[in-house]
């Protein structure tokens, strides 16, 4: 049963990460980082599927994720910088690999729409849990092909830091999965609004913060935060069950 799920977070050097640590994990490659003189190497982790998306006004060498996320590096000098922005989606199960590749990629696509440079990475994705990161930079380009400035004066130049957008990515995220889900026949489909609110019998899970992502990198181990999401996950996923069992049950004794 298709669940909505999705996460918008700041990558920042004030907690000790970088872009392009950050986009070398995503796309299970290996990428230098020129400021620090060394190679963030994650090519013996697994990506199924990897595209950059440019906005207008951007050149083909943003391509590139060496180029890209060090560029990022030299626009943001300060040590408290914050570099990217990484969105997590979660995909259907229901879909083939090929679906959730054009559902990721539609919503990519209007977030470079917006002006943003998006590097989208699908994992696990003929897994139970297929999902995207979407790391995203927090400067548009403008028409001299060159990193726009965050604010001119105390005034904010984009509005993608509001409240305000990411309500409208969420509920973004719930309209353009709705609409695959019924384009490929399927009556599910998913809201952004908690389980609470939707007066549903679900645990929600935890969010897994830089700290127990930076834990299992190191390790190779899984966080106890996301142990305890798997555990819910499987909760949740027996109730479902136990509904559609009863549901059938009942269309049984009509």
């Amino acid at each position: 049963m298709a669940m909505y799920h999705f996460q918008n977070k700041i990558v920042s050097k004030g907690n000790g990460q970088s872009a392009t640590a950050k986009s070398a994990y995503n796309s299970a490659s290996k990428i230098k980082d020129y400021k620090e003189n060394e190679y963030k190497d994650y090519s013996n982790k697994q990506c199924d599927y990897s595209e950059i998306l440019l906005p207008k006004n951007a050149g083909e060498e943003y391509k590139d994720r060496e180029f890209l996320w060090n560029k990022v590096h030299d626009v943001e000098k300060r040590k408290d910088s914050q570099v990217a922005r990484e969105i997590i989606i979660g995909l259907p199960n229901e879909f083939d690999p090929n679906k959730n590749i054009d559902l990721a990629k539609e919503f990519a696509e209007s977030l470079s729409d917006e002006g943003m440079i998006v590097d989208l990475n699908i994992h696990k994705i003929n897994d139970e849990n297929p999902h995207a990161h979407l790391l995203c930079t927090l400067r548009g380009i403008d028409e001299n092909n060159e990193f726009e400035p965050k604010r001119k004066g105390n005034k904010f130049v984009r509005d993608w830091n509001t409240d305000e957008k990411h309500n409208e990515w969420r509920k973004r995220w719930e309209n353009v999965q709705n609409k695959h889900l019924q384009m490929n026949g399927f009556s599910v489909r998913v809201s952004a609004d908690s389980y609470k609110n939707q007066n549903i019998d679900l645990e929600p899970t935890k969010k897994e913060g830089w700290k127990a992502r930076k834990f299992e990198d190191e390790t190779g181990k899984k966080s106890s935060i996301s142990k305890h999401n798997e555990s819910i996950k499987k909760r949740n996923q027996q109730k479902i069950n136990k509904m559609f069992d009863e549901l059938d049950d009942m269309k049984s004794h009509k």
